[in-house]
């Protein structure tokens, strides 16, 4: 049995083998807590560069891009949009010319490869005399689109075809309403933007927006309709816009060249010289119409057109087949 001194010395080493451990301890416990720090800052400073360098994952970054028709009309690339609009415009004119005996038409019509479509080389006709002024820009084709066009014989390549052709000649109505002052960009998405602000080049075709819709906006198809009329009866009422400045002999051959009926209160007027100073304007707007079509179809000869036939043909059948 310890002695009471020995007892003292020995709870005596005791304590100071404690403090020797707690005056230690401290300083451990920063230098544990700098290396905790020193990784946690680490981390945070990798993280930081790690997200810095790589692109964002929001929906604008990883968002895919639209399929490309793989058509340029004039220099100008044309969107989804634009084509998938076309082909909306040329859909039923391709199954009537294409599905002659078919009870019905689904996805799988257009991905068929037999069966030509009846009406391909046939001519296109008038039923108005605004429909036979536009003859000309319909039979009008560029190089490219009338390669094209004389090889498509299946669904998707005739609507492919159709398409191309319908937006080569409102490109070339866009292209002449520049040269008339009419537009600011001969481009698709002017005239889309001019839709969406619910403008339109004319008076007459705001009125008949408003009237029909009842202020509401109007199918695309049914706008860009009564737009491309409203840059048509605004360039050839321009005295300045290219073509329209005719002479009064010009519009007077015009007259006597074709055949007229401005009903039966005219032809009773016994004065040539009165008759001729009351339909003289119309026969002055009916000339600058011609020239009109003749200048977008002349457009439409020299325009370059390209077309990945491939491209556009599986956007066809992807754009008709869902």
């Amino acid at each position: 049995m310890k002695s009471r001194a020995g007892k003292t010395a020995l709870a005596k080493n005791q304590l100071k083998d404690q403090r020797q451990r707690l005056s230690r301890f401290p300083r451990g416990r920063a230098v544990y807590v700098a290396l905790l720090i020193g990784v946690a800052v680490c981390a945070l400073v990798a993280t930081v560069i790690w997200a810095v360098g790589i692109p964002r994952s929001d929906t604008a970054a990883t968002k895919e891009e639209p399929q490309l028709p793989g058509v340029t009309i004039a220099g100008q690339k044309v969107s989804a949009a634009e084509f998938k609009y076309a082909l909306s415009e040329v859909k039923s004119q391709v199954i009537a010319d294409c599905a002659s005996g078919e009870n019905s038409i689904g996805a799988d019509f257009w991905q068929k490869n037999q069966a030509k479509c009846s009406r391909l080389t046939a001519a296109p006709s008038a039923n108005s005399e605004n429909e036979r002024k536009q003859l000309v820009l319909q039979k009008a084709y560029s190089p490219a689109s009338k390669k094209f066009c004389a090889s498509a014989s299946k669904p998707a390549e005739y609507a492919a075809c159709l398409a191309v052709h319908l937006l080569e000649g409102q490109h070339a109505a866009y292209r002449q309403a520049v040269l008339g002052g009419q537009m600011n960009t001969p481009t698709w998405e002017e005239a889309l933007q001019s839709w969406r602000e619910g403008s339109a080049p004319s008076e007459a075709a705001a009125a008949a927006r408003n009237q029909i819709f009842e202020g509401e906006q109007p199918e695309l198809s049914v706008y860009l309709s009564k737009y491309l009329s409203g840059l048509r009866d605004q360039y050839i009422n321009a005295e300045q816009a290219p073509g329209m400045g005719v002479s009064d002999r010009q519009v007077k051959d015009h007259y006597l060249a074709n055949a007229w009926d401005f009903g039966e209160e005219i032809a009773k007027l016994s004065s040539e010289e009165e008759k001729w100073k009351i339909i003289s304007p119309s026969v002055k707007v009916d000339l600058r119409t011609q020239i009109y079509y003749d200048l977008l179809a002349r457009q439409v000869q020299g325009m370059e057109t390209v077309i990945n036939q491939e491209s556009v043909v599986a956007f066809v059948k992807d754009t008709f087949s869902k």
